[in-house]
């Protein structure tokens, strides 16, 4: 379709080839990680035999902290999450076990690695190090376990009786036994050989297995399920001997305490409790995090550790339920990140339902602007820098004070969750666009809604307003990318290339080309004036999440959903640069304005900003401020 009303100045700039097949690089020519916010969700916790240090495994590594939650330093090494971590008996090595499909080994003084443990073929899901130092076991979603020789690496055994994902395993304290339990509610005891020993009848895949630990002196093992009940198993013949009931969702981990008297408990329904496993009676409840608690570890020295999905660590009072200590700058997924006008300033948006304002250049952390009521899906800044719009899974558009931190307006029109949001050139209008596959305009002053318009068959993913502010491209689960006049309302283009979700959209800053990513891994470029396709970037058989064209023109960021972020050179149409900025799904890109940094925002909890040509301290600080920056030397 020609469109004939559009009066758009076309670039000299010859159709750009199709590419495919480029490779990513762990740090990209040219560019490095300048920035990094965030500490990335925690999935589990262990504490050091001595009670001297405590390990977080989480979504970007482990982080070790002291026994008064200060940083000591944190543990890189995996390509994916890290979903556990346990230490050697001695103290001096660390277990991680991550969603690349490996287990790994480290010197816990240095944080040097030690070993890769290779052989599972999906995610392993915990570890566990035997009592007597010499074996590791994993589990994993392949639908085994396995034992390794620890001072080697070496794989010792492979366990194949599960026939549905393994996610947890505990040695018994002798190390003479271990068991493992499956999302079908198998429970299965072993020797130290890998020999089995019993079955527990099957549950169900409602009572799932997530979690199991060993009694401390008795042949008993508790685990917890998902169907919100705690079990208790004899170790010796498998024969269920109590089921302890009083959390309202799935128990997502157990530990006993030190000597054995009390079992701690965490779960999705935000709370730790205590039973008196003798009397098998519930002896106090904490309300412990707002969201899923998702792990939990005793010191030697009786300290209780918790974690959840708030992005707190926090540390409790066994006796009085009174928190001693916490560290917040974990946090979950970041959804959104929008660079201000001026580029003194980052927004972020987060499964937290905040919205966080950063230092651009130190990363120090500003205002939290709070109102939404579920995850922040879309952040934007008004073109002026005063304020700022944000959509949340509220279904709620929401626009903010920046400079007072205050919420200045919140509509609810749309009927699901908002996912983008848009400003027009002229600060007057805001584009929202929602699961319901409407998109709404929503007008200054007093932001009531002014059209809708509606034309996907799906949810909207993403909207853009053109530089000029006379077009407005929204695209859909519905695999295409669509173009509105913004005055009448009227659709003037779709754009069907993709075979699969349109996820992003980009305007060059021209208004000439219109970019658009989805979910069969390609970017395409279309000409507007003529609405015809004049490229295709191809980088990887992933999903492509989020895109950003530099404000000069030059460049074109992609963000995919196995973490990297790629650069593709409009000029030479080519791929430019691509490398692992996140280890999940980036969800966001932001250009500063100009051009020289791009931030990226993704699911392992962090949001990085990446320099073009930067030079890097000569050394990395041990710590930082919780939720600051923590500089990345480069090799």
């Amino acid at each position: 379709m020609v469109l004939g009303v559009m009066m758009i100045a076309l670039t000299t700039m010859a159709r750009l080839p199709a590419l495919a097949g480029a490779e990513r690089e762990a740090q990209p020519e040219g560019w490095r990680e300048a920035l990094r916010l965030g500490r990335g969700a925690v999935t589990d916790l262990a504490w050091s035999p001595d009670g001297a240090t405590l390990a977080a495994a989480g979504s970007i590594g482990v982080w070790l902290y002291t026994a008064e939650l200060e940083t000591v330093r944190r543990l890189d090494g995996h390509s994916r999450w890290v979903g556990a971590v346990d230490w050697s008996p001695d103290g001096d090595r660390l277990a991680t076990g991550g969603w690349d499909d490996t287990a790994r080994l480290w010197d816990a003084a240095t944080g040097e690695p030690r070993a890769v443990l290779a052989g599972h073929t999906n995610w392993v899901m915990d570890v566990a190090w035997s009592p007597r130092g010499d074996r590791v076991a994993t589990v994993s979603y392949d639908l085994t376990a396995r034992l390794w020789d620890a001072a080697t690496g070496a794989e010792v055994a492979v366990l194949t009786e599960h026939t549905e994902p393994v996610e947890a395993v505990a040695w018994s304290p002798d190390g003479t036994r271990l068991v493992t339990g499956s999302e079908n509610g198998a429970v299965r005891g072993w020797d130290a050989a890998g020999t089995p020993l019993w079955a527990f009848p099957l549950l169900g895949v409602e009572y799932g297995v997530t979690s199991l630990a060993y009694h401390p002196q008795e042949p008993l093992v508790a685990g917890g399920t998902w169907n919100a009940e705690v079990k208790l198993w004899r170790a010796d013949t498998g024969a269920l001997q109590a089921v302890l009931r009083g959390h309202e969702d799935a128990v997502n981990a157990v530990a006993w305490s030190p000597d054995g008297t009390l079992l701690a408990s965490a779960s999705a329904d935000g709370t730790v409790r205590l039973w008196d496993a003798a009397r098998q009676q519930q002896v106090a409840v904490i309300d412990a995090h707002d969201g899923a608690a998702s792990a939990l570890a005793w010191s030697s020295r009786g300290a209780l550790a918790s974690a959840g999905l708030d992005g707190a660590i926090r540390l409790w009072d066994a006796e009085t339920g009174a928190e001693l200590a916490s560290v917040e700058g974990h946090t979950t997924d970041f959804n959104a990140v929008a660079w201000s006008p001026d580029g003194a300033q980052l927004a972020s948006g987060g499964a937290d339902g905040a919205l966080r304002l950063w230092d651009a250049e130190t990363g120090a952390p500003g205002d939290v602007l709070e109102g939404h009521t579920g995850d922040v899906l879309a952040v934007a800044w008004s073109p002026e820098g005063a304020e700022l719009a944000s959509g949340g899974a509220d279904g709620t558009v929401r626009v903010w004070d920046a400079a007072q931190a205050r919420e200045a307006a919140a509509r609810a029109g749309h009927s699901d969750s908002v996912s983008a949001v848009g400003w027009s050139p002229d600060g007057e209008q805001l584009a929202s666009g929602g699961r319901d596959g409407v998109v709404r305009l929503w007008r200054a002053p007093g932001w009531r809604e002014a059209r809708q318009l509606a034309g996907h068959a799906a949810p909207v993913n993403a909207v853009a307003w053109s530089p000029e502010g006379a077009l407005l491209a929204s695209a859909g689960a519905d695999g295409a990318a669509r173009l509105w006049d913004a005055a009448s309302g009227r659709q003037l283009a779709s754009f069907p290339g993709h075979h699969d979700d349109v996820l992003a959209l980009a305007w060059s800053p021209d208004g000439a080309l219109l970019a658009s990513g989805g979910a069969d891994g390609a970017v395409r470029v279309w000409e507007v004036r003529i609405a015809v396709q004049a490229a295709v970037f191809s980088g990887a058989n992933t999903w492509v999440t989020a895109l950003a064209w530099s404000p000069d023109g030059a460049l074109l960021a992609s963000g995919d959903t196995d973490g990297t972020v790629r650069l593709w050179d409009i000029a030479s149409g080519s791929q430019a640069a691509a490398w692992a900025a996140h280890t999940d799904t980036v969800n966001a890109l932001a250009w500063s304005p100009d051009s020289d940094r791009l931030a990226s925002a993704g699911a392992d909890g962090t949001v990085r900003v990446w320099a073009r040509g930067s030079a890097l301290p000569d050394s990395t600080p041990d710590s930082a401020p919780d939720g600051a920056f923590e500089w990345q030397q480069s090799d």
